[in-house]
């Protein structure tokens, strides 16, 4: 059975229909795939609920007809069981199905106008927030690429020698009960498999535009690369990002079965 993570980027004009029709929610009941959501996929599906609800209901509709109970957590989440040396079930990745009813649910009921406002209020300014902060890192990312010249960066070399640096600066700086972090790293870094792909995510997002200066550096590059810390627990991502996102998933991924595919080659 393969396991496959979906990029908003499928989703988008005609990409849509071509998917819907592909036969592919056969397949998913047949057990031939499972489809799961990033938290990433589900702002952004979220986020076009704003612009344009119709096409949103569709889209959503299809994706929860899909994916039943299969959400990842928040990476923070992840990064917290891991770190923070929590016992841990075989799904600890996975949301709650009484969380993910809730979702369900919220959703349903901004479709229908019943949300309640303090909820819709609390879910765009996360929404915003978060946007935010990928404007301010992409601004940073620009600055920095200013400073040096071209160079091809190993990102396992960067990754050894800076990878307790970003844990101590990076992660505990905005973790709540985070002193025995890097404690634990030191101790069982091999079972803190998200954890390595989520600060390995977060140097490509860094290297790869120090690395090709034409390379276009956009906002949403750090949730793209996040995305593909997910990949720890699939086969594949279907994208039609086919610059950053790929660029990306070839230094996290490299001489791995996992597979990147656009929506054609999925398709076919």
């Amino acid at each position: 059975m393969q396991r496959i993570l979906f990029d908003r980027s499928i989703f988008h004009g005609t990409n849509f229909q071509r998917l819907k029709e592909s036969g592919i929610a056969d397949n998913v009941k047949a057990r031939k795939y499972k489809v799961f959501l990033t938290p990433m996929f589900v702002e952004e599906t979220l986020m076009h609920a704003l612009n344009n609800v119709s096409e949103f209901k569709d889209h959503w509709n299809f994706i929860v007809s899909l994916i039943g109970q299969k959400w990842f957590k928040l990476a923070e989440e992840i990064v917290a069981i891991e770190l923070g040396d929590k016992i841990k079930g075989q799904n600890y990745y996975l949301q709650p199905k009484e969380r993910t009813r809730r979702v369900i649910k919220n959703v349903k009921d901004l479709i229908e106008g019943r949300l309640p406002e303090d909820e819709l209020k609390k879910a765009l300014s996360d929404i915003e927030r978060n946007e935010e902060i990928r404007k301010q890192f992409r601004k940073t990312r620009l600055a920095l690429r200013e400073k040096v010249k071209p160079e091809e960066y190993d990102l396992d070399s960067y990754y050894e020698s800076n990878v307790e640096w970003y844990i101590e600066n990076g992660l505990m700086a905005y973790h709540e009960n985070s002193k025995n972090y890097l404690t634990t790293w030191s101790a069982n870094r091999e079972k803190c498999v998200f954890t390595q792909q989520f600060v390995k995510a977060w140097f490509a997002t860094v290297l790869l535009p120090l690395g090709d200066h034409q390379l276009k550096v956009d906002t949403n590059d750090r949730s793209d690369s996040e995305q593909l810390a997910f990949l720890t627990w699939a086969d594949m991502m279907v994208s039609d990002d086919t610059r950053f996102m790929r660029e990306a998933f070839n230094l996290l991924y490299p001489n791995s079965q996992k597979k990147f595919l656009t929506l054609d080659q999925f398709l076919s």
